[in-house]
């Protein structure tokens, strides 16, 4: 049975139910632990510049664990994600929390600000369909930021990750 899972999980969109589920159930802890997120923080202020003027969306921000770490650390953020799911459970977090965070329900892939951002920053996040995908994402990231804005994304190299899941082809 947990095979069978896991190859509907393969099959699944990011934002489907299932993704969601299995995200806000054991995958949470994976990629939402505090300690976890806060760990990675002296590294993104320190290779993004940040500084308290910045306005920063995290783009793909699930349940908005990072998003409150930018807060608690003083800077504006605009949490972004396409999952009703996540987005409901970042609100209900960051109101426990006592702090104010903007969630927008929204396909980053399909975005359309116009020069709002100084920091875009992708966590796990940065997902595309093709090659063709990833231009039309990188033009509208390209738009979405101010003239010296930065972004911040993690990509996995196909290289590597073909040899160690060469079931992934």
């Amino acid at each position: 049975k947990m095979n069978t899972r896991a190859n509907e999980f393969l099959k699944t969109d990011f934002g489907h139910e299932v993704y969601d589920e299995w995200y806000l159930g054991p995958g949470s802890y994976n990629f939402e632990a505090p300690e976890f997120v806060e760990k990675h923080f002296p590294f993104y202020e320190k290779a993004l510049s940040l500084s308290k003027d910045d306005k920063i969306l995290e783009a793909g921000c699930g349940i908005g664990s990072y998003s409150r770490e930018f807060v608690r650390r003083g800077y504006h953020v605009v949490g972004m994600d396409l999952s009703p799911n996540f987005l409901a459970e970042a609100e209900k977090i960051t109101q426990h929390e006592n702090l104010e965070i903007e969630f927008i329900l929204g396909d980053y892939n399909e975005m359309s600000f116009e020069e709002k951002f100084t920091v875009i920053f992708f966590e796990g996040s940065l997902f595309y369909q093709s090659k063709e995908g990833l231009i039309s994402l990188l033009n509208r990231v390209h738009k979405a930021l101010t003239p010296n804005g930065r972004v911040y994304f993690v990509h996995p190299n196909q290289l590597i990750t073909n040899k160690q899941f060469p079931m992934s082809n």
